[in-house]
């Protein structure tokens, strides 16, 4: 049962988020939005013995992300739609810029120092590099250029009109201080 993959999944996406818009028809827009899918992607467990992520195909992403948005719509026309970047938060979605899609990235670039021995990325979390900023870390240089060429494509959806939200930024609690 693949919201991706399976027509009987997006079917079901769908009802709940129009049993949502339903049930929310008199709060005011201002007040609620929906974001569609938390950090997006696809699990490759068939291609990867490892069941690494992947971003969700963009025809795909749009098939979905335009199915619940018009279910939404039906019931609450004037309703804030969000959608997560892609491959789990970090990328744009070209294929619904056009679409009255917001799209929300996330504040997690660099994950060396974001995720600094967080024990759902690392498995040994003495395994993960020790962060610096700027710096280098696991062989990779890291510096605000870099900070501004992630955030790029995000920037350019903004010139582009689409609305743009950071829904999620942070460090875990290991990471320094300093840093």
């Amino acid at each position: 049962f693949d919201l991706w993959r399976d027509e009987p999944a997006l079917e079901a996406f769908c009802f709940h988020w129009k049993m949502w818009a339903e049930r929310l028809r008199q709060v005011p827009a201002d007040l609620v939005s929906f974001d569609l899918v938390n950090e997006p992607s696809v699990r490759e467990d068939m291609n990867d013995q490892h069941g690494r992520r992947a971003p969700v195909p963009g025809p795909v992403y749009r098939k979905v992300a335009r199915a619940a948005a018009e279910a939404i719509w039906a019931v609450t026309p004037e309703r804030l739609v969000v959608a997560d970047g892609n491959d789990v938060g970090s990328a744009v979605i070209p294929e619904i810029a056009d679409l009255r899609i917001a799209q929300s990235c996330r504040g997690y670039f660099p994950h060396y120092i974001s995720h600094y021995r967080a024990p759902w990325v690392f498995r040994n979390p003495d395994d993960a590099p020790t962060p610096v900023w700027p710096g280098t870390m696991a062989g990779r240089h890291f510096s605000r250029a870099d900070l501004e060429e992630f955030y790029r494509p995000w920037m350019a959806l903004i010139r582009d009109g689409v609305g743009v939200h950071c829904g999620e930024c942070g460090c875990w609690r290991e990471t320094p201080h300093a840093v």
